[in-house]
Parts: C-alpha cells; structure tokens; sequence
C-alpha cells in the first residue's frame, strides 16, 4: 500500500477514486480472505476490509490525496451485472442506501474524503423516464440525499447510463456505459444540496470497445462533437461541476493513444478533470499508469496525462 500509494504521489497525481462492491461493503471480510494481502501488507494481518480502508484513507491523507469512494459493483465476484442497476435480486435500493449512510458517517471526519460516486456504470438504467425502478436520475436523488443527510460536506457523484434502452437513446453514436448524460440538463439530478452534485461520465476509445465513429474517416476530429453530445454539453447546466470518472486505455495501440490525446486536449479546452483507470498495470483492455513492473510509469501515458493541470491539495487541506 505504501509503495503503491508513493507511486502516485511521484506520477503527480492528487486523487485516488476507491473501487468498492457493496457486498463487500456489507460483510466486511477478513482481509485474508484474498490472495497476498496480509503477505504486502502486514499491519493488516487480522484486518476486515473496512480496516483496510481506513488505512488507505489514513495513508492517502498522509501523501495529501484525496479519496472518492466508488461503489463500483453490487457482488464483488459479478461483473457485469445482469440488470446493470443499482438493485438486483439479491440487493434492493434500501442495501445501497444503507451502505452509503455508514460509508458517509465513517468518513466524514477524514478531511481528504471528498465524495461518493453513488454507482458505477449503471447501463441497463434509463434517464429522466420518470418511473421508480427504471429512472437513475431519480435514484441518483433519493441516495445523494440520504448520503448528504449523514455527511453534508460530501460531492455526490453521478455517473451516466448506457445505451438503448436508454431515454434518451443518442443516435447512432452509442455512449460508453456511464457516458450518456445527454438528459442530464432536460432532466436534471436536484439534490437537497444542489452544489454538492458532480456529473462524471466514463468514456473510452478503440481498445475497449469498438464503436462506429472510430471507424470514420474523420477519427480522431470527430470525436469532440461526440463527447458535447453525450456529456460536454452539461458544462452548460452543472456549473461546471463536470468530472471524468474513467478514461484511459492501452496507449501501445496507435488508435487508442490517438483517442486519449483527443480526449485529454478536449478536457484542456474544457477545463474538466478526470480520474485515469486504472493505477495497476493488470487491468485488461486499459492497462494501467503504472508499467508492468508496478512501480514505473507507462512512459507514454505519463507524457499524455501530465498535459492535465493538476491543483496543490495541501493549499486546501482541512477545506474541503
């Protein structure tokens, strides 16, 4: 954790968004329940996975990172999810509720703890149908609420949906799950606290997934009215409070690196900030930060993502 934790700090990053699964988040396990954890870490010999975290919060407050707390899946063993929610048959809305209420009055007083992304990726959702079960901007309000009632100071992240069926459904040009907020301004998230909310839209290029416009002969120029279709245009109608929440991929494939160069002067020009996936160099079609030995840096995307301005956390350290 320590050494991983270090890396950050050395790459320039001022930000850590935590994967969480709410089973998980339930159940609390032993820590030696997965593979090498004590062995790396052994101050968690004996440790829960909420020890765990603490911990990380601790060390993270330590290096002046700030933590996001993801609730990235609902069954940690499950990916994807079948209904692509934020209930299924074995957790009902109440479970999230009651998750992000213990999380929320847990970390309160952590001062580097500075929100909740309420669900990860919620792509068999719709937006602004306006029906109880179905609309993930009207759930997104009932738990930004209940987890600003525990923890007032908190930014509620909100991620976007999917693709069809999806309202709106947004032409031929598919949105990566989470990056379709084109309702979001039409139907918007209001919370109790209205400057608490964040929209964070995901978006990915060629190495996660194939899509049609990247198979158009304008690729990559064609990429900047996608993204004002699918999220940018929310920099009109969120005050700004626009991040990123994934974006990333395999920088060896020449279609890709082309996608994040793109999208990262996009976010110059726009003055959006995002979270990279992922730290760990393991992580599939995106690879990670970090090369393959685990402590250096993937020298091309280094080059790429330190175009992004990145604020000094120590100026705001207790302010937040």
């Amino acid at each position: 954790m320590d050494s991983l934790l270090d890396s950050v700090v050395r790459l320039g990053y001022n930000s850590l968004r935590v994967p969480l699964a709410l089973d998980h988040v339930e159940a609390n396990p032993l820590v030696t329940a997965f593979n090498g954890g004590v062995a790396a870490n052994k101050e968690l010999d004996g440790a829960r996975m909420l020890d765990a975290l603490d911990l990380l919060v601790q060390k993270a407050a330590d290096r002046s990172l700030l933590v996001l707390l993801d609730m990235h899946r609902l069954d940690a063993a499950v990916w994807p999810d079948a209904m692509g929610l934020w209930y299924n048959e074995a957790h009902c809305e109440g479970d999230l509720i009651a998750a992000w209420t213990m999380l929320a009055r847990r970390y309160c007083g952590a001062w580097n703890v500075v929100g909740a992304d309420l669900l990860n990726e919620p792509h068999g959702a719709n937006w602004g149908s306006g029906v109880y079960g179905d609309d993930w901007r009207l759930a997104a309000e009932r738990l930004g609420d209940a987890v600003l009632a525990t923890c007032p100071r908190l930014l509620i992240f909100v991620e976007g949906v999917g693709n069809p069926p999806v309202t709106p459904i947004v032409g031929p040009n598919w949105a990566f799950w989470g990056g379709n907020l084109a309702a979001a301004c039409t139907h918007p998230v209001r919370l109790n606290q209205p400057d608490r909310l964040v929209l964070s839209p995901h978006v990915y290029g060629p190495s996660v997934a194939a899509m049609d416009y990247f198979e158009d002969a304008a690729y990559p120029t064609n990429l900047e009215d996608i993204w004002e279709a699918h999220f940018g245009h929310t920099l009109s109608c969120a005050d700004g409070a626009v991040v990123v929440g994934e974006f990333g991929g395999d920088a060896a494939r020449a279609d890709d690196l082309a996608f994040q160069r793109r999208l990262v002067g996009w976010m110059q020009a726009r003055g959006v900030g995002g979270f990279v996936w992922a730290l760990n160099p393991n992580s599939g079609d995106t690879k990670g930060v970090l090369a393959d030995d685990w402590k250096t840096a993937d020298k091309v995307k280094a080059e790429v993502y330190r175009r992004l301005s990145v604020s000094d956390v120590r100026i705001t350290r207790g302010c937040v």
